[in-house]
């Protein structure tokens, strides 16, 4: 089942462009959402849509609906403290994680994170 549309954080289309959200409509069909979307130009066009995003159709999947923009990819470093007890970072980047790891911290394990947790 598709996670629904949260209308209050950032959108993007299927194809990476930038979305905002203008607000609901009165329509006479499905498409209720007001949005605008950002051409590389950097001009916009708006575009009405479903509550679930979709352009079409809830039925029909299209490069131009609208999801949320998903979360950036973390590193977490997983570390050992002096006093046996454990510690867990998040990083940008693994090489940022692995920058850590260099300055003298005992490191257990590094982890790619859909960057939803911690």
């Amino acid at each position: 089942m598709k996670k629904p549309i949260d209308w209050s954080q950032p959108l993007q289309l299927r194809d990476g462009r930038s979305v905002r959200f203008i607000g609901d409509i009165r329509a006479s069909d499905a498409r209720n959402k007001l949005v605008a979307v950002t051409n590389p130009d950097g001009f916009e066009w708006s575009n009405a849509v479903t509550a679930s995003g979709r352009i079409v159709s809830d039925l029909v999947r299209h490069d131009y609906d609208v999801i949320n923009v998903p979360p950036s990819p973390v590193w977490l470093n997983l570390y050992q403290l002096s006093d046996g007890s454990y510690s867990i970072l998040k990083h940008p980047t693994q090489q940022a994680a692995d920058f850590a790891r260099d300055q003298g911290y005992r490191r257990i394990a590094c982890i790619p994170d859909s960057g939803q947790s911690v």
